[in-house]
């Protein structure tokens, strides 16, 4: 899908309620709580 080192991404919408929008080489991709808080920003 796009997410790997060194892969630029944009938070499109983090809200408190739903789920966590980020865009990835021109795709959009939705990602549950769980899986954002796993993501390790440099």
């Amino acid at each position: 899908m796009g997410l790997v080192p060194g892969v630029e991404i944009e938070v499109l919408r983090n809200s408190l309620h739903g789920p966590f929008i980020i865009a990835v080489k021109g795709s959009r991709i939705v990602l549950g709580r769980g899986m954002a808080q796993r993501i390790i920003v440099e």
